[in-house]
């Protein structure tokens, strides 16, 4: 080797070294001033009153303010696509909700980023299943019963959502799907519309967040027939899983993760995860989920990535076959 060449990999060397110092010393100073945290639904919602609760606990552990940001719109790929071209330095970061990666990209058709790859996994937090409930006074005591009645009475059988695309909307089409059952779907204008719209009789049954139903079931006015999680509910704990009443894999609910952009450094990664696993743990956030009803996950970046992975193929099957998107 020429001395020359000796020099040109000596100087070579020296920048990786000097790069790997300057990303290590970055990581090790991380945080050192106020991050973002990026809500893509409006404040007041339980999106955006999730992501401050969580902020104002995390934001403990890491010694920074963390300044909730409210990009509303497009069921959630306003912030999606801010996420997905924010700088990578952990100063921007994501509170986001399932749709914005898993059914919103199918009913928006086109969008100029890609929800499944475009961020940087770092936490799976909470979990908030949906109950299939009927008023207290029906005769249906069982997913089974409902289903047979819904057979037997071709186009009776109705359900009411949040509007095309909700949750509890898919949810329905997914039951009809799986059972072959003919059920008619009756779109509102937001939840609190459906859930009166199922105890007044204007409907057969509905798909709602644990919050809506469990004042309604403890009292008396509303019948759980059973929970879209892979386990009975804490705070339901007599109403079985959508598995135990025979429709195994039926896992339709709504979850909160903490993500970042793409090419997040990651000791950044651990740092951000640490920090939302002692957030998870603290009676402030164990309290504040117990009552509204989501599960506490605390499940890793890998997690999370599976998971978006999982619920995008599924539900852009479902939304395809109903034709339910944009393009």
């Amino acid at each position: 080797m020429t001395s020359n060449s000796k020099f040109a990999v000596g100087v070579l060397l020296a920048a990786l070294a000097g790069a790997v110092a300057s990303t290590t010393a970055h990581a090790q100073a991380y945080p050192n001033k106020p991050i973002r945290l990026l809500v893509g639904y409006a404040a007041g919602g339980p999106v955006d009153v999730g992501a401050r609760q969580v902020g104002a606990v995390m934001q403990k552990d890491l010694g920074q303010s963390i300044v909730v940001d409210n990009r509303p719109g497009a069921g959630g790929a306003i912030a999606g696509e801010a996420i997905a071209h924010a700088t990578p330095d952990g100063y921007t970061l994501l509170f986001a909700a399932s749709p914005t990666q898993t059914t919103t990209p199918h009913l928006l058709g086109k969008m100029s980023y890609d929800p499944r790859r475009d961020y940087t996994p770092i936490s799976l937090m909470v979990i908030g299943p949906n109950v299939l409930i009927v008023r207290s006074d029906s005769t249906i005591k069982s997913v089974a019963e409902l289903v047979a009645w819904a057979k037997a009475n071709p186009g009776k059988a109705s359900f009411g959502s949040a509007g095309i695309g909700a949750s509890n909307h898919l949810a329905g089409e997914l039951l009809a799907k799986r059972s072959g059952a003919q059920l008619l779907h009756v779109p509102y204008k937001g939840n609190s519309q459906a859930m009166t719209g199922v105890l007044g009789g204007e409907t057969s049954f509905q798909f709602a967040g644990t919050t809506d139903v469990t004042g309604p079931i403890r009292g008396g006015r509303a019948r759980g027939l059973a929970v879209t999680a892979a386990e009975r509910l804490k705070v339901l704990p007599d109403v079985p899983t959508m598995a135990e009443a025979g429709f195994p894999d039926f896992n339709v609910s709504v979850w909160h993760g903490l993500e970042g952009p793409p090419g997040l450094p990651q000791p950044i990664v651990a740092r951000l995860y640490a920090a939302a696993r002692t957030a998870l743990r603290s009676p402030e956030l164990q309290k504040f989920y117990g009552e509204s009803g989501f599960e506490i996950i605390d499940a890793s970046g890998e997690v999370l990535g599976a998971r978006v992975n999982a619920e995008y193929e599924q539900w852009g099957d479902l939304i395809k076959g109903l034709k339910l998107n944009q393009q």
